[in-house]
């Protein structure tokens, strides 16, 4: 065999040898994609865990701040505060000899409360003009509610000091023309941090809507 024919034969081996030193290359970019491709996986799970763990929390702050407001508002006892336009902080009424002569011989605990005659109002009006408040000669606080006979809670006012009141009460619906049997409640609270209810009155009275 001639030298040009064995040179010949020889090249395609070097080309098969450089075409081999590539594959290392070639495997070693594959693998560091998987690399990369696997820390970018971990730092989406990472990130989804942080995010789920996030919105657990939140949703249990929620919960708790819920179950507090619960707990506090069945536990709250009514305090005096803002009052409606017709408050007076130096209210009094007319009460009877009799009834002054009964009031003294009562104990603390008792309940002092003035009644009413039958009253009018004008149709259409949200107010009131009555005398109502809670008398000086009490020791306790009064909260008092006024209704219809259907049940209806026209008027409820804050807790009440002995001697406060009101000379006319805003009511939460307009009547129409008519009569309405009226029925004025009035609970008593003790005057101490507790404010614990005490006995309760109620006195009716007759409302003719003009």
């Amino acid at each position: 065999m001639s030298e040009n024919e064995e040179a010949e034969e020889k090249k395609p081996e070097k080309q098969n040898i450089e075409e081999k030193t590539e594959n290392p290359n070639t495997d070693k970019q594959k693998t560091e994609s998987q690399g990369s491709g696997k820390q970018d996986a971990k730092k989406k799970n990472s990130s989804k865990k942080k995010t789920w763990i996030l919105v657990l929390i939140i949703i249990a702050l929620a919960a708790v701040i819920a179950a507090l407001a619960v707990y506090m508002l069945k536990n709250s006892q009514p305090e005096p505060g803002d009052y409606p336009s017709g408050y007076v902080s130096s209210w009094s009424v007319d009460i009877p000899d009799d009834i002054q002569e009964q009031i003294k011989s009562q104990s603390q605990e008792q309940i002092v409360a003035p009644g009413f005659g039958n009253m009018t109002m004008s149709a259409g009006s949200d107010t009131l003009k009555i005398s109502i408040g809670n008398p000086s000669e009490n020791h306790c606080y009064l909260k008092i509610s006024v209704t219809m006979e259907d049940g209806t809670t026209l008027f409820e006012s804050d807790l009440l000091k002995p001697g406060t009141g009101y000379t006319e009460i805003p009511l939460s619906k307009k009547l129409s023309a008519g009569q309405y049997n009226i029925i004025v409640h009035y609970q008593g609270y003790s005057m101490d941090d507790a404010q614990n209810e005490l006995n309760s009155i109620e006195s009716a009275f007759v409302l003719t809507v003009e």
